[in-house]
């Protein structure tokens, strides 16, 4: 073997190495959207998150799930939030290459009791496939009967810098739809919290 090659050699392992720790010292885009998803739900650190999923092959932008999971104290403390509304109100942020920046409607971040986040004129927001989370009917909304007691709290994200604008998404239409939308249902019954954003 040649200088020439073994140089090609050691600088194609130097380059893998260099790859190798680069990719593991920096966050990961999951562990990103997971702490963007944390903090716009106001999920403590120690609440668990289970089946966290970034679907980035999706047409327009990823579309993210998660359900946390809550002790008996994290729920009551967590529950106990939704008056709070310093708690409940917009932290900026950046999602599918979206800046959001505006200052949200007054009733943008209240919990509604239901199970379903509507837009106004009745049209409902469709669930994601939770597999064995829950069976979900045909027209890929979850059945009723896999939901106990439950509230729903749902925004979303219309247009940019000047003109944008943030409201509960029963603030848009189906002709006025929103770019994002960042929504949750809570089961009252199992103390679970499903988690959407798309």
């Amino acid at each position: 073997m040649d200088s020439t090659q073994w140089l090609i050699i050691v600088g194609a392992v130097a380059a893998l190495i260099i790859g190798f720790a680069v990719a593991t010292m920096l966050p990961s885009q999951d562990a990103a959207v997971e702490a963007l998803m944390r903090e716009q739900f106001h999920l403590p650190p120690d609440v668990e998150l289970q089946g966290f999923r970034v679907d980035q092959r999706r047409v327009g932008g990823e579309r993210v799930q998660a359900i946390a999971r809550f002790t008996p104290d994290q729920y009551d403390r967590y529950v106990s939030s939704f008056i709070d509304a310093s708690v409940w109100t917009l932290h900026p942020f950046s999602f599918r290459g979206q800046e959001v920046r505006a200052v949200p409607s007054a009733d943008a971040f209240r919990w509604r009791s239901g199970s379903e986040a509507f837009m106004s004129g009745g049209q409902a927001l469709r669930w994601l496939d939770w597999g064995s989370v829950h069976t979900v009917s045909q027209d890929g909304l979850p059945n009723v009967w896999n939901l106990g007691e439950r509230r729903s709290f749902c925004f979303g994200v219309q247009g940019e810098g000047d003109d944008q604008r943030v409201a509960s998404c029963s603030a848009f239409g189906p002709r006025d739809v929103p770019d994002l939308y960042f929504r949750a249902v809570l089961d009252e019954r199992d103390q679970r919290l499903f988690l959407f954003a798309e």
